[in-house]
């Protein structure tokens, strides 16, 4: 496990445990929740974590164990640990996954035709800028068995989604994403300043939004609709993305609120009029970069 991570991870889970009196199970669950939160879900360090025995196991102010389905609850507290300690190894050793502090890649990016070699580390940022480009920020989270696994990030280091609303060489409409990764090569897209404009959404409420992209034509009317959907409270936001530009940026959540949607929604990936094909959500922080020959 990254070391700095695994300290961040005890320290947690021992003051759920300890400090607030929470039971085993309950305090893995928030530590996980708590670290899930910082590093994203992209970051999978954590789910190597797991508690064997009892999940009702506690320890009282006077630091004595005790448990609430067995009066043998040191025996249990130490077997936990043990058991813990086996399963961590043996899925680092016998299951060929393998956390690393560092690899070699290479990146290449549309503001530049040379490929370059480059070194990442755990937790490193990564700026690509250009002054005719909008920025943009890669947090290399984890590095396992030679995938690594990025977050985007701001200008502050803060949460961010991102897409980019384009079109491909025949003028079909497309969504980009910032980046991807694949055979030792990371690809980067910046949208330059002359024919995008960058629209930010700032929610800061930790809720997980899934987001929709639809196109239709109305006449001569080119139209992209926008939905955000936090399921979970069944909220939903629905905006024709031209309303965004009459509305001062950054845009807050508390700006939407004449957007809130309340009919029922159906909005599957592979219909012809949605753009984003594969699931796509975001918390906190969206950015969209949309070709300003695409909105008129």
């Amino acid at each position: 496990l990254p070391s700095a991570k695994a300290t961040e991870f005890s320290k947690i889970f021992y003051k759920f445990f300890i400090y607030f009196g929470h039971s085993a199970g309950k305090s893995l669950f928030l530590t996980k929740k708590e670290m899930i939160n910082s590093y994203g879900q992209k970051d999978l360090f954590w789910c190597y974590y797991q508690l064997y025995g009892s999940s009702l196991l506690s320890i009282n102010k006077k630091n004595k164990l005790e448990s609430q389905n067995s009066k043998k609850s040191k025996i249990k507290y130490s077997i936990f640990f043990f058991i813990l300690i086996l399963y961590l190894s043996y899925n680092f050793i016998f299951n060929g996954n393998v956390y690393q502090k560092e690899l070699d890649i290479n990146i290449q990016s549309n503001i530049s035709s040379n490929i370059q070699s480059h070194l990442i580390k755990i937790d490193s940022i990564m700026e690509f800028s250009n002054n005719k480009f909008y920025p943009v920020f890669l947090k290399c989270d984890s590095i396992l068995t030679g995938q690594p696994y990025f977050s985007l990030i701001g200008p502050n280091k803060e949460q961010t989604s991102q897409l980019i609303i384009d079109n491909d060489s025949k003028g079909d409409r497309i969504v980009r994403y910032p980046y991807y990764f694949n055979n030792q090569l990371l690809n980067v897209y910046l949208s330059d300043k002359t024919n995008f404009n960058r629209i930010e959404l700032i929610f800061e409420d930790n809720i997980e939004y899934s987001v929709y992209l639809q196109y239709e034509k109305r006449d001569s009317e080119k139209i992209f609709m926008l939905h955000m959907i936090d399921i979970l409270n069944d909220i939903r936001y629905k905006i024709n993305i031209k309303q965004l530009y009459n509305i001062l940026p950054p845009i807050h959540k508390d700006y939407l609120k004449a957007y809130r949607d309340e009919s029922p929604f159906s909005f599957p990936r592979d219909s012809e009029f949605e753009l984003i094909k594969k699931d796509f959500k975001f918390k906190n922080r969206l950015v969209l970069d949309i070709k300003k020959a695409l909105i008129k």
